[in-house]
């Protein structure tokens, strides 16, 4: 018998910030939801997954990036989705089909993009966010 996964209501995303300060955003493609819009890296989880293991899952399948060092100190919530503020890993983008841009953006920009309110939201508080030891 083979086990189907089921997506779970509970959603992770990345804010991956380089050395430079800019974050990534994609640009959804037209095969998706929410056609044009700019979004981070991530998704649901998988029913009984850890949300750390759903956030290197889902940032692999969308960039071929693997994130490294993730741990719970660098999650904070917005509302009932939980994001990760991390270091954006070394590797070449190759974008899943799910979207069909990507830019490296600063902050400064951040209201030149179209981005979502929440998502805005969540970029600047990750620039905020300061974990705790």
């Amino acid at each position: 018998m083979i086990k189907k996964e089921i997506d779970s209501d509970k959603v992770v995303k990345a804010v991956m910030i380089s050395k430079t300060g800019r974050f990534l955003v994609m640009r959804v493609s037209e095969n998706e939801k929410y056609i044009g819009q700019w979004d981070l890296p991530g998704g649901h989880l998988i029913v009984g997954e850890d949300p750390i293991d759903g956030l290197i899952r889902e940032v692999y399948e969308e960039t071929s990036l693997i994130l490294k060092d993730v741990t719970h100190r660098d999650l904070f919530m917005i509302t009932d989705v939980s994001y990760y503020k991390v270091d954006l890993p070394p590797g070449q983008i190759k974008l899943s089909s799910e979207h069909d841009k990507y830019r490296f953006i600063k902050l400064a920009e951040i209201d030149d993009y179209g981005i979502s309110a929440k998502f805005k939201k969540a970029i600047k508080r990750a620039f905020e966010y300061k974990p705790r030891s």
